[in-house]
């Protein structure tokens, strides 16, 4: 009688280390009634390596087991990473995922209905297809993929350093290009320069989101796993934009060619995708440091004594607007000379602590040293907000404490070093 009510569990001999967690299976024997020993096997995988973070798609948490399981094998393992049940994941990738694909699937429809106004105005919608509506076509195409190009080229290094808002800027200017398109329907005379301002628009784009939204993979990919995060992010997309298709294409029937209701639509759909990639991008935490973070990190130590976590800060930093930092990183020495105590004292201050602080334009300025590392730059930074090097070490160590990443930087905008020789002392 003692047996048929006690239960053994175990769970720690039967495992299986997984690629980013363990995989766990608790095992429960007891007498049935008929006197024979049974078990039953639980999936009891919670526990994540690497520091991860369990997560599971908040829906499905709420469906019974068998929907869940048929979701799992016929949908879910097309469309998201491997182990995502288990931490494979972010904790805010299906936070992210949710709301990039609503976004997704609202820009699809932008598209229907810009692309339908600019076959309307360069007359191609009415049966006919002229040589000139073709030409025009063909010219567009040609001069706005030198705008990708330029961009490109302009921007370099800022991808990495700010992708939240790259990404959203990315997203505005598709939709900015999405309304010119629409303006061809009222202005087909200037159907040329409108359609290639557009395609101009649509090449920075694409630019712009394949380059940012490689940083915010790899930091939804918990681990390791960038390459499958990145596939299931290209079939997500397909799907909400073959849904967004199909939206627009049966709403298009409707509307016909009148070119206030296909602007009403175009607006609505812009309004949805905005709206939907502020979110998306919002929800993703960086733990990689830029200027913005790291003074919201100072300011917020120098009034609590506390360092918040990358998910905090991802609630509180700026991206839909442009940031103005509060200390300006590599001042022209030029503008700092004749305030800065003398060029001696300036490199031989460099040569010591690796930055300086000077006076620039009303503000502070922070000169630092070619060898000036990762530390050296937020011990400057700091010594810079709070008016002391004290506590800077303290502060460090929290910093990473809190989950900062402080291997790979992206604190300076553009590199301005200052380079000390050996003999600075004698300049």
């Amino acid at each position: 009688m003692f047996l048929r009510h006690r239960q053994v569990r175990c769970c720690r001999f039967i495992s299986q280390q997984m690629s980013g967690y363990v995989r766990k299976w608790v095992v429960d024997f007891r007498i049935g009634s008929d006197g024979k020993l049974v078990h039953k096997v639980t999936d009891n995988t919670s526990k994540v390596v690497d520091g991860g973070s369990e997560a599971v798609v908040p829906v499905l948490k709420y469906l019974p087991s068998p929907v869940t399981s048929w979701i799992d094998r016929h949908i879910a393992q097309h469309l998201l990473p491997a182990g995502y049940q288990h931490g494979s994941v972010h904790k805010s990738y299906f936070r992210y995922v949710g709301y990039h694909s609503i976004a997704a699937v609202a820009g699809a429809v932008v598209m229907v209905f810009s692309t339908q106004s600019m076959l309307y105005a360069a007359g191609l919608g009415a049966g006919a297809i002229p040589v000139a509506a073709a030409l025009s076509w063909v010219l567009k195409d040609g001069l706005g993929q030198l705008g990708g190009v330029l961009f490109a080229s302009f921007v370099n290094k800022n991808f990495d350093a700010d992708p939240k808002r790259h990404r959203f800027l990315a997203g505005l200017t598709l939709d900015l290009a999405a309304a010119l398109e629409t303006l061809t329907l009222f202005f087909p005379k200037f159907f040329l320069p409108l359609a290639a301002a557009a395609n101009c628009g649509k090449n920075v784009s694409f630019l712009a989101a394949s380059a940012s939204r490689a940083s915010i993979h790899n930091t939804l990919a918990s681990s390791g796993n960038l390459a499958d995060i990145t596939a299931k992010a290209g079939s997500q997309t397909t799907v909400a934009a073959a849904i967004g298709t199909t939206f627009g294409a049966l709403i298009s029937t409707q509307i016909g060619s009148d070119p206030t209701c296909m602007a009403v639509a175009v607006g609505c759909g812009t309004v949805v995708h905005l709206s939907c990639l502020y979110m998306c991008v919002r929800a993703v935490a960086f733990s990689q440091l830029n200027q913005q973070r790291l003074e919201l990190l100072i300011d917020e130590w120098h009034r609590t004594k506390k360092v918040l976590t990358p998910c905090e800060v991802s609630k509180i930093e700026h991206f839909a607007t442009k940031y103005t930092p509060r200390v300006i990183i590599g001042p022209d020495l030029r503008n700092v000379l004749t305030t800065s105590g003398g060029y001696n004292t300036l490199l031989r201050e460099l040569s010591k602590s690796n930055y300086f602080i000077v006076s620039c334009n009303g503000g502070i300025g922070l000169l630092l040293s070619s060898s000036a590392e990762t530390g050296d730059i937020i011990k400057g930074l700091f010594h810079s907000m709070t008016g002391s090097k004290k506590n800077a070490e303290l502060f460090i160590d929290s910093l990473q404490e809190a989950g900062w990443d402080l291997s790979q930087s992206y604190i300076e905008d553009q590199q301005a070093r200052v380079v000390v020789h050996k003999d600075a002392d004698s300049c």
